[in-house]
């Protein structure tokens, strides 16, 4: 390229950084005559990274994506909670944009309007409930963007089985609706089962 007295030209540097950390480059001009002059570039990768702590810990827990969030072992109809921060540790401003549960028992308390900017160092909390219709270990998933957190309690309460034994085999009765069935017995005669219930 020919550069006229008093004239410029303009050479475009594009910086696209694949990491989060220190990049160095160099661009070199040759010139027709004399040595060739090198400049030095330096960028730096920025980005968000998000951590999700469990608050009802001392120190905080962190809950990696993918991990599981546990909620106290409440009693059937009774409700606990599990306070979640949601921490920008990275370089840039992270935008939340999505947040989501699915899970019977579970439910999040005053939600945040979306989206939500947080900035480095800033954070926002959650607060889970988990509030159990039926005993036994429960399960559900909070959505936070492409983040998965899972959330387990414990229902607390009696949960029963029914069983009969007949003709030497143990009978479980399903459903709402169960019923006994007897051998045929001879009129004026009796039978008998073994009725089982059990918590």
């Amino acid at each position: 390229a020919s550069v006229a007295s008093g004239a410029n030209l303009q050479v475009t540097v594009l910086y696209q950084p694949t990491s989060v950390a220190s990049s160095a480059g160099q661009i070199q001009i040759t010139f027709d005559t004399g040595a060739p002059l090198a400049i030095g570039l330096q960028g730096a990768g920025i980005a968000p990274a998000l951590v999700y702590e469990l608050l009802d810990t001392n120190p905080p827990t962190s809950v990696a994506p993918g991990g599981t969030v546990p909620l106290p072992d409440t009693p059937v109809g009774q409700s606990s909670t599990a306070v979640i921060r949601i921490r920008n540790t990275g370089t840039a401003n992270g935008i939340i944009n999505s947040i989501s549960l699915v899970g019977q028992g579970f439910q999040i308390i005053n939600p945040p309007t979306l989206p939500q900017t947080l900035a480095t160092n800033a954070s926002l909390t959650l607060t889970i409930a988990f509030t159990p219709a039926q005993p036994g270990n429960l399960k559900g998933s909070l959505f936070i963007n492409s983040d998965t957190l899972n959330l387990a309690g414990q229902g607390l309460g009696p949960q029963f089985s029914f069983s009969y034994v007949a003709g030497g085999n143990t009978v479980t009765l399903p459903g709402s609706n169960p019923s006994v069935v007897f051998s045929p017995v001879m009129v004026s005669q009796s039978g008998q089962v073994v009725f089982d219930v059990k918590n």
